[in-house]
């Protein structure tokens, strides 16, 4: 109010681009925190959908349950990403360069999944490397918190995971898998807390996708005489998407440079009854990149966003 005549209407004096949070925005604690560093506030009201204060953000307490929350995950989970397949689906890129070197906005796919997790709290991390490991390992260099797991051989989508030292293994740690060729945006928090409280020995993410049909569905009867015709028709699967949280005790069933497969290991574990659950996600927190048409998608909506 320095300078002002007081006696002057409110609305020429008070600040028109303040800066709120609805109640129903649900937004991650650490975008949230990013938004007080970059507008430097300390604290931020919370409004309903009226408009009225009904909480308040402080960076003092974000910054705290920021904190606790990274020191439990990274006290608690550890992280495997598979790097090791020769990628076939994006030929001819791969000819050259291994897929998780693949470039979007100026990073690559295994940096953003490194980052996702750094993020978090958690910094010791897994990769296990085949196909042009070298190029990997290299570009790799500089991160002291990544352990490389050499495949000497094709391990399969799990088999790698039976290098992992068997002193790291921990009766009451999880390990979190995910293939290298999937960009998600998900809470890892969320996710981890969802695992615990279910106490699933495996939790895998699923994802609604639509999948068009592009062609006319015929329906018949058991005469084989039509009944109805649906042109183009479109069709919601819960899909699988490369990301799951294990038991880290379950790692011992596997056997040292064994090729074992993700869904063959998780039949095994259906037929022993082991407890497997789903954590649902919606079909923006989640990108397979690892055919063409899906990383042009990806590469457009992150260098728009």
């Amino acid at each position: 109010v320095k300078n002002k005549n007081l006696k002057k209407q409110i609305k020429e004096i008070y600040n028109k681009k303040s800066i709120f949070f609805f109640n129903s925005d649900n937004l991650k604690k650490d975008k949230i925190t990013k938004i007080f560093q970059k507008n430097k506030i300390r604290i931020c009201a919370i409004l309903n959908k009226n408009k009225t204060i009904i909480n308040f953000y402080e960076q003092f307490k974000l910054n705290k349950q920021n904190q606790q929350r990274k020191a439990n995950l990274s006290s608690k989970l550890e992280v495997i990403i598979m790097a090791g397949g020769p990628g076939e689906r994006m030929k001819p890129f791969t000819n050259i360069f291994p897929k998780c070197l693949l470039p979007i906005n100026e990073e690559t796919i295994i940096d953003k999944l490194i980052n996702n997790f750094k993020n978090v709290g958690i910094n010791k991390i897994f990769i296990s490397v085949n196909y042009k490991k070298n190029l990997i390992k290299s570009y790799l260099a500089s991160n002291k918190d990544i352990t490389f797991l050499e495949e000497n051989k094709q391990l399969g989508t799990l088999g790698s995971a039976s290098l992992i030292p068997k002193k790291i293994i921990h009766q009451n740690k999880s390990i979190f898998i995910s293939n290298c060729d999937t960009v998600f945006d998900l809470d890892i928090g969320d996710l981890f807390n969802h695992h615990i409280k279910n106490d699933n020995d495996l939790t895998i993410v699923g994802c609604n996708k639509k999948l068009d049909i592009n062609y006319g569905v015929l329906e018949k009867n058991k005469n084989h005489q039509l009944i109805n015709i649906i042109e183009k028709p479109s069709k919601f699967f819960l899909v699988n998407t490369g990301l799951y949280i294990l038991k880290m005790k379950f790692l011992k069933k596997l056997k040292k440079n064994e090729n074992v497969d993700m869904d063959t290991f998780i039949n095994n574990l259906l037929s022993e009854n082991k407890k497997i659950g789903v954590f649902e996600i919606s079909s923006d927190k989640w990108l397979d990149v690892g055919i063409w048409p899906e990383y042009i998608k990806t590469k457009n909506l992150i260098e728009n966003n």
